[in-house]
């Protein structure tokens, strides 16, 4: 059928051929008959149908049958149908009319709809929604990727914003979800129609679905047909490379030797910034210089083309004009593993297209993997080597992946300045060659890095990215966390009209779905990025209790009321303590003005109490309590110094840092240190901030920020005790 229709050259399939298609998969249809075009018509099929009835037009010409006039409901037999036939002859006169679909109306129940289509980068995607008129009034749908689990349509129907509707609401009946999950699977699952027909189906709508307390039945359906038969499992895969072994990505995360290609004998070029950069951050590998007549450069030996390095290169790093950088790179021979290209110039610009083919056929006959180009470099604090100054020493197990070299030096500038360490950082520019998805293979699999962090603006192939992401997942491992910070937007294909599912699958909403299949925190701006990476740093996971309730502590007032307003919106929940634990807390003689109902709210005065001793006892209690799955500290910098000092500021953290050590595995720690802006106060804040860090306690500025953080911090929580509980 699917081969005939685009033989034929059309772009849809008839309704009736459509639902023929679906029932194969086992979704039930209406009984119906097709009555042909024509002038004289043959209605014997009518009479084994029990009406009600209801008539649609068949025509290629009219997509949307409800908005024309073809289509009339409630017929109660065969005269009525002719009558209506009639007139739908009259209303279309000049329209191509194949004929008139005949079917039983379906029992009343709940509209859904059910939708699919083929995406140019992910590939084969599944929506389910509210359906009938409110599917794009409502806008309440949910998708993903495919092929989808029965937990994965699970989901999907648990986050829509009418699931209440599914499970009987006001007097409705609940409907049958199990029959409902089972149609979503016979598209999107392992053996789904939009599965095994990616290559000829573009989108499929079943609109609406109409679900009952007994079953469901697709009373539309419409499938949009792709330009030309092809094999689409392979959706937007990037042209075949040099595969990477991981051993050799190991070159490139942790180089021992490095080429510099781009440095000016009087010091002043790109590629000596670079070497600079290399020797303050202790550098110890061999280094050379690639410059046609100099035989050393600040006492590095120079060569004058790749190849002539006597010993093999791991890295090399260059910034030369972009028409140069294809002959160098082709000049290897083999001697070099990958080559970081600064340059810009290539597929970034109008007319670099070209010049950027030439530079990776160039790369492959020298034998070297292309790193960018138009990217600024490689951080790697293990290996000693950075490509930007003032950058600590200290390595960590944070790695990034960064399409842009700006935001990959915020990343390194900001996220030092709040407490993270990096295990690696590279930018990638326009990723000609060596890909974002081959480099986050190799930190998910490297023990050298905990977290995983991603600056992404596009990506050539969505499903090899999925299927690296859900890899992690095998094994009965715990999912390394992976944070995912997207920039530009891509606007609908031009087919995306014809069907329901086109104009509500947004590019937003396909990298939704992605992040909660595959439990990836997903966030909006740098800060967030920043902020989320430094709870997954020095805060492990809880996947038998994920973060739920937590304890606000601390001198905020109105900023524990807003606080409150924050964490609500993240969908934390703080709750009052129970009337034993009040007990407990109140048993303290804590003086007036303090709250103890949580938020825990102590004025500067009640925390000065047996010289900051008090704060510990408090902190004990609700730790010994197990009422709570996280504790905020939040102390207001600069009251507690203009009133009595620094000493009983130190008293605070250190007890407080006392106090977790010997509660760890009973609930998070998190320390907010708040400032008024000024240069003194940040200044204390930053050494307070260092020490909290060394004690393995995440530091925050602001609440608003750690609310942020701990809901990412739940998202993957609950995603890795669905794993552990085999729910996906």
């Amino acid at each position: 059928m699917l081969d005939r229709a685009i033989t034929a050259n059309r772009e849809f399939l008839s309704e009736p051929d459509a639902k023929e298609l679906v029932a194969a998969y086992g979704i039930p249809v209406p009984e119906g008959c097709v009555v042909a075009g024509g002038k004289a018509h043959d209605l014997s099929g009518i009479a084994a149908l029990r009406p009600p009835l209801a008539v649609k037009i068949i025509s290629p010409g009219i997509l949307h049958k409800s908005e024309s006039g073809g289509v009339v409901l409630g017929l109660d037999g065969t005269a009525s149908v002719a009558a209506a036939i009639a007139d739908m002859q009259a209303r279309h006169s000049g329209a191509e009319v194949s004929g008139y679909l005949v079917e039983e109306m379906a029992s009343p129940g709940l509209e859904l709809m059910i939708g699919a289509r083929v995406d140019p980068v992910f590939g084969p995607m599944l929506l389910v929604g509210l359906g009938g008129i409110f599917v794009e009034a409502l806008d309440d749908i949910s998708l993903r990727l495919c092929p989808i689990s029965r937990a994965d349509a699970q989901d999907m129907l648990d986050a829509l914003r009418g699931a209440r509707l599914l499970k009987g609401y006001r007097g409705r009946p609940a409907v049958d979800t199990g029959a409902v999950i089972d149609a979503m699977l016979a598209i999107g699952g392992e053996h789904g129609l939009i599965v095994q027909h990616q290559g000829a189906i573009a989108s499929l709508d079943i609109n609406p679905l109409i679900a009952t307390r007994d079953d469901c039945r697709a009373v539309d359906a419409r499938v949009v047909l792709q330009s030309s038969r092809g094999d689409m499992s392979g959706v937007a895969s990037k042209p075949a490379s040099k595969p990477v072994s991981e051993a050799d990505l190991n070159r490139l995360f942790y180089p021992r030797s490095i080429a510099v290609v781009g440095v000016a004998g009087d010091g002043r070029g790109p590629g000596n910034a670079f070497i600079r950069n290399l020797r303050s951050f202790g550098f110890a590998g061999a280094l050379s210089v690639v410059h046609p007549t100099a035989s050393e450069i600040a006492g590095i030996p120079c060569f004058p083309t790749l190849g002539c390095i006597p010993d093999p290169v791991d890295y090399c790093y260059v910034a030369i004009p972009a028409a140069r950088v294809p002959e160098v790179l082709e000049q290897a021979n083999g001697k070099v593993a990958f080559a970081q290209v600064m340059s810009s110039g290539f597929a970034e610009t109008p007319d670099g297209a070209r010049l950027q083919e030439e530079l990776v056929r160039s790369a492959r006959a020298g034998g070297v993997r292309i790193i960018g180009p138009n990217c600024l470099g490689l951080h790697a604090a293990q290996s000693r080597v950075t490509f930007i100054d003032r950058m600590s020493g200290e390595a960590g197990s944070f790695g990034v992946i960064s399409q842009s070299g700006g935001i990959g030096v915020d990343v390194l500038r900001h996220g030092q300045a709040k407490g993270l360490r990096f295990s690696h950082l590279l930018t990638i520019g326009n990723a000609a060659d060596v890909s974002a998805v081959e480099l986050l293979g190799h930190m998910l699999e490297d023990d050298q890095v905990s977290v995983v962090g991603m600056y992404l603006e596009s990506v050539p192939d969505g499903r090899a990215l999925l299927a690296v992401l859900r890899a992690r997942l095998k094994g009965g491992k715990s999912p390394k966390p992976v944070l995912l910070l997207r920039g530009g937007r891509s606007a609908q294909g031009r087919r995306a009209a014809l069907s329901h599912t086109g104009a509500l699958t947004s590019e937003e909403r396909v990298w939704e779905a992605l992040a909660a299949q595959a439990g990836v925190v997903q966030v909006d701006t740098l800060e967030e990025f920043i902020d989320c990476a430094v709870m997954f740093q020095q805060v492990e996971p809880d996947f038998d209790r994920p973060t739920s309730n937590v304890c606000l502590f601390g001198n905020g007032g109105g900023a524990s009321v807003l606080a409150c307003d924050s964490f609500d919106r993240e969908g934390l929940s703080i709750k009052t303590f129970s009337d034993g634990l009040v007990e407990r807390i109140g048993a303290l003689g804590l003086p007036p003005g303090a709250s103890v109902l949580n938020p825990i709210d102590t004025p500067v005065g009640v925390l000065s109490k047996d010289d900051g001793a008090i704060a510990a006892r408090i902190l004990d209690i609700v730790y010994g309590s197990g009422e709570v799955s996280a504790i905020v500290l939040h102390l207001n910098i600069p009251v507690i110094l203009g009133y009595y000092g620094e000493a009983l500021f130190d008293r605070l953290v250190e007890s407080a840092m006392a106090v977790r050590a010997g509660h760890v595995g009973k609930g998070h720690f998190v320390l907010v240190l708040r400032s008024d802006g000024s240069e003194e106060v940040d200044r204390r804040r930053r050494v307070y901030r260092e020490k909290a860090l060394a004690h393995g306690v995440a530091v925050f500025n602001g609440l608003p920020q750690v609310a942020r953080a701990l809901a990412a911090l739940a998202t993957l929580e609950r995603y890795g005790q669905s794993l552990q509980q085999g729910q996906r």
